[in-house]
């Protein structure tokens, strides 16, 4: 049972290659590297537990910097630069990846803001063997010769915003690396896959009612498809739930200890499991702002982030 654990699990969950947060927007940085904020640097550290009922079950750690720079406040542009660092462990499994991130923005009318991103990716893959047993001693299935593969990789990113709206697509894992010679799986191939990311802002009094839209496409023709709802009171505390179409369903509790320092907490169970434990996962995100460029506030903004 251990070995059926430890081999397929972790494989099943590397496939998906990009972890899905309920954190997803917080975060979508990772999902888009256009999305960027011309107001504020924003650093941020997420910690997964997925499966938490298994042994060996995945788990996640992303943390992120952007900063802009080159500010114009004339014509309102601006670019951003940043970093994100992700850790998985699933059983024997690691995989850690670095990132660097640049987009560049602009106005395309005093309505509508556009960006442009890329982020340079150079992941890790290994395997821990020290207490590794196979089913066989010539079990293929690893390969104990060599135990971690370094592969570099890139993503693209456009965005379309305005103060209320958003429309995201990215292209992730585009050289598709494959780590066969670390796994002899079927899987061991990183998936690219097309991001389509989009949401909208109702302000009503003191609340802000926000619809956003997820949906991954893979290349093994593999669809993630997130419908999430959040309500936001008087910028102090946020309420949000997502849909997911492999039968999860995540909620999250937002709270705003000032207006620099946010903490996350999310949760996500899986409906038509007869299991209450085993498969849920637990989600802490921790988020620092900085304040408000002060030569940017007289400006025409016209950003969602």
């Amino acid at each position: 049972m251990l070995f059926i654990i430890y081999l397929f699990l972790p494989l099943r969950f590397l496939s998906q290659q990009k972890p899905v947060f309920s954190n997803f927007l917080e975060t979508s940085v990772y999902l888009n590297p256009a999305i960027a904020s011309p107001l504020k640097s924003n650093f941020f550290i997420n910690h997964k537990i997925q499966w938490s009922g298994f042994i060996g079950a995945p788990k996640v750690f992303l943390a992120g910097f952007q900063k802009p720079i080159l500010l114009n406040s004339t014509n309102s542009t601006f670019s951003n630069i940043g970093t994100l660092f992700l850790s998985e462990k699933a059983g024997v499994f690691n995989s850690t990846t670095l990132s660097i991130n640049y987009s560049y923005s602009f106005l395309c009318n005093d309505r509508l803001r556009c960006s442009f991103g890329t982020s340079l990716n150079l992941q890790q893959i290994s395997v821990d063997v020290t207490n590794f047993n196979p089913h066989q001693s010539n079990d293929p299935l690893i390969n104990k010769s060599r135990t971690a593969l370094l592969n570099p990789d890139f993503s693209l990113g456009l965005l379309f915003s305005n103060k209320n709206n958003f429309f995201g697509l990215s292209a992730n894992n585009v050289l598709e690396n494959n780590w066969k010679n670390l796994v002899g799986s079927q899987l061991s191939k990183t998936e690219s896959s097309i991001t389509l990311l989009l949401g909208r802002k109702f302000h009503i009094s003191n609340f802000v009612f926000s619809p956003t839209l997820l949906l991954n496409r893979y290349s093994k023709n593999n669809t993630l498809l997130l419908l999430a709802i959040d309500l936001e009171y008087n910028n102090l505390l946020t309420l949000g739930l997502s849909l997911k179409n492999d039968d999860a369903i995540q909620s999250r509790l937002k709270v705003n200890l000032s207006s620099k320092i946010m903490i996350t907490y999310g949760y996500e169970f899986y409906y038509l499991s007869n299991e209450i434990n085993p498969i849920n996962s637990h989600e802490f995100l921790l988020t620092f702002r900085s304040s408000i460029v002060e030569k940017l506030k007289r400006s025409t903004i016209v950003s969602y982030f």
